[in-house]
């Protein structure tokens, strides 16, 4: 016996052609009525299939989309990514701070450009390496979010954020 709600997974690209799997999951997932991609099919038979996770998932209606690895999203992903309704958490690779960029890895600026195109309700970015210092960048990337919400005040996106070991979501 255990908690059922839909799982997907998709691929994207983690440097150059090499392929790397991202998720999405969650009680509260809905996909908009287009017409299914390849992606989409796939990912539906593999939902069909029994899963479990944290009761949060399945008690708050919620939705994740995880994304740990990333440094490219192919056009199928990309759509069937859009084809979700509502990304409530999108937890997201984040390896290095603003105007730096990886080969194999987002950063700052790649998670805020996506941000602004699926807007999650919140972003936790994993992954950092170890020239990012916490406080300083989320007060970075709280000014970000101020701006963009300036800039176009129907932006979903309430919390763009870096997660920490430990961290607990309520």
């Amino acid at each position: 016996k255990g908690l059922k709600f839909p799982m997907y997974s998709f691929p994207v690209y983690h440097g150059g052609d090499y392929i790397c799997t991202a998720y999405a999951f969650g009680s509260g997932l809905k996909r908009k009525a287009d017409a299914p991609t390849d992606v989409q099919r796939a990912a539906a038979e593999r939902a069909s299939k029994e899963s479990q996770t944290a009761h949060f998932l399945q008690r708050t209606n919620r939705s994740v989309l995880f994304l740990s690895d990333v440094s490219k999203i192919g056009p199928d992903s990309l759509n069937f990514i859009k084809s979700l309704e509502p990304v409530d958490l999108l937890v997201v690779d984040f390896l290095l701070g603003p105007k730096e960029s990886h080969f194999s890895h987002w950063c700052f600026d790649d998670v805020v450009a996506f941000t602004q195109v699926i807007q999650p309700r919140a972003v936790l970015g994993v992954g950092m390496w170890c020239t990012i210092e916490h406080e300083t960048m989320n007060r970075l990337l709280a000014e970000k979010l101020a701006e963009l919400k300036t800039i176009n005040p129907s932006l979903r996106t309430d919390y763009l954020g870096l997660a920490y070991d430990g961290l607990t979501l309520k």
